[in-house]
């Protein structure tokens, strides 16, 4: 049986990500959800700049949606975690979901879809069958 890999990352809200109200601005959610999303490719799978920059292909976010559920204040840890949802012929799904790491509350929902873009002919393309594997691992029944 197939199992989506999951990707986990902790940071912090950051001193100049803080708003007057001592919350997280929503504009540095996005910035979380995208940096989790990269660090959990050079992590993970190994793909780093380097190797993203020379990949015939490039992995392109279509669309982003946030769910906001409870503030984020500054100094707080929390964890993002997520996987790969599902493919679509040309598009991806990322789930994300970040929790505050000390109560476990969670905090926010993101869901991304990715496009395959082939850096050729500019054009959205099928996922590759050894790209898609690389989202997912095989255990037992």
């Amino acid at each position: 049986m197939s199992v989506p890999i999951i990707f986990k990352t902790r940071e912090r809200a950051k001193f100049f990500e803080i708003d007057p109200y001592g919350h997280m601005n929503t504009q540095f959610y996005v910035s979380h959800f995208l940096e989790h999303r990269m660090t959990s490719l050079r992590e993970v799978l190994g793909w780093d700049l380097e190797f993203i920059s020379k990949s015939p292909m490039a992995f392109l976010v279509k669309d982003i949606k946030i769910e906001f559920i409870r503030s984020v204040t500054g100094d707080r840890e929390f964890e993002i975690r997520s996987h790969v949802g599902d493919f679509q012929e040309k598009t991806c799904s990322v789930e994300m979901l970040m929790e505050d790491t000390q109560s476990g509350k969670l905090l926010s929902k993101c869901l991304i879809t990715i496009a395959c873009f082939d850096k050729a002919n500019l054009k959205t393309v099928s996922w590759p069958e050894d790209i898609k594997s690389k989202f997912f691992k095989t255990e037992n029944a």
